[in-house]
């Protein structure tokens, strides 16, 4: 996602698109499904997060003239230091909304705790809730210089479809180590890149090879691939003991892989993100000049980091109502309290206000932060000048 977690203006139209729609599951995902895109087919938690990654080995241009100093550079500027910045502020956030929540003196930070959100940082990148879904962050950073020191190591022996095959068992390894066993929490952050490097590959493969091909195909061609990619799933979704086992739930923690076929993942991602290329192959020129998709596009960061807290100001909203105005039929005080992922479900057409909230909150959130900077670069530059 190198080009998909920065705030960089793109000229790539069609991973423009890409990576908003990616953003959008993810947030319609965790406000359990309000859009629900081909999800009864293909569902989200089978391929999204593997398409981030795909997404960024499209733009991934390592060689053997590479200059790894600046490029690990660039990424600790663009991924590392904002997801860290972006814990911070997002421990402070929580702990103040637990304070109100509770109606209690907060927890101080003792040096324990500390502990722990450094230790969580470097292997499960889940330290603080409000913003779990960074997790992605630190993985996609040492993916990325993992990936550059290997390549460049060995670029001069390096044949993709050859490496794709090593890193698809390095993956599908890693799927039975979860399956088989509890890895252990420090080794979480390496198995995750294990898990995620055949994404990268497939990424450049799809650059170099298979997009120059595929964009000599007519539309028809495409629409009978996707319905070809709908059965495929479909029919999977049969064979499996349960439509669920398509996906897998918690790739920060490296569980729920509960299908009995441990290249079930694989596969899933591989349908999933050749569905939504295809799909952007097809549709796609309606959207490439659209205003808002390519905001969002520019703006993921600010969308992964803060749509759960902003799905948590709806809530603070319902809270309010239902204490000062009159009772919310439904609404859960006590789950309110205790969990940042509560979600009122009286009515299931209510998550569409999640969604929107927890889409367009940040968005806001990143206009008033720019012209916040903007203004204080014009005060800087006037006190400048008049001394």
């Amino acid at each position: 996602m190198i080009n998909t977690l920065t705030v960089r203006r793109k000229t790539n139209k069609k991973f423009m698109f890409l990576s908003a729609l990616g953003i959008i599951m993810v947030v319609d995902a965790h406000a359990w499904t309000a859009l629900g895109l081909f999800t009864e087919f293909i569902p989200y938690n089978s391929f999204f997060m593997p398409m981030f990654v795909f997404i960024s080995g499209y733009f991934n241009k390592i060689d053997g003239d590479t200059d790894l100093k600046p490029y690990c550079y660039r990424k600790l500027k663009n991924l590392l230091i904002p997801y860290l910045a972006i814990v911070f502020v997002s421990f402070w956030l929580e702990w103040i909304m637990d304070w109100i929540k509770l109606g209690q003196s907060p927890k101080i930070l003792f040096p324990d705790d500390l502990e722990s959100i450094i230790m969580s940082v470097i292997t499960d990148g889940d330290p603080v809730s409000i913003c779990s879904p960074m997790w992605f962050v630190p993985t996609l950073f040492t993916l990325l210089i993992t990936y550059s020191v290997i390549k460049k190591c060995f670029y001069k022996y390096w044949n993709g479809i050859v490496m794709l095959i090593v890193f698809c068992i390095f993956s599908t390894f890693v799927v039975w180590l979860a399956q088989n066993i509890k890895i252990p929490h420090i080794l979480l952050l390496p198995c995750k890149c294990l898990f995620f490097l055949p994404y990268l590959e497939l990424g450049i493969i799809y650059r170099e090879r298979i997009e120059p091909k595929t964009e000599r195909l007519p539309k028809s061609a495409n629409i009978v691939l996707l319905a070809l990619l709908l059965l495929v799933n479909m029919i999977r979704m049969m064979i499996l003991p349960n439509s669920s086992d398509i996906g897998f739930i918690n790739l920060a923690y490296l569980s729920g892989f509960t299908s009995p076929y441990i290249i079930t993942p694989m596969i899933s991602s591989i349908v999933g993100i050749s569905f939504w290329v295809i799909m952007i192959d097809t549709i796609g020129n309606a959207f490439y000049d659209n205003r808002l998709v390519n905001y969002i596009s520019e703006n993921t960061l600010w969308i992964l980091s803060f749509h759960v807290f902003f799905f948590n100001v709806l809530n603070f909203m319902l809270y309010l109502w239902n204490d000062a105005i009159a009772p919310i039929q439904g609404f859960d005080i006590k789950a309110f309290k205790q969990t940042t992922w509560y979600r009122w479900e009286y009515y299931k057409e209510f998550r569409l206000a999640y969604f929107i909230v927890g889409l367009l909150g940040p968005l806001l959130l990143k206009k008033l932060f720019d012209h916040l900077k903007i203004s204080l670069t014009k005060n800087n530059k006037t006190d400048n000048k008049i001394t």
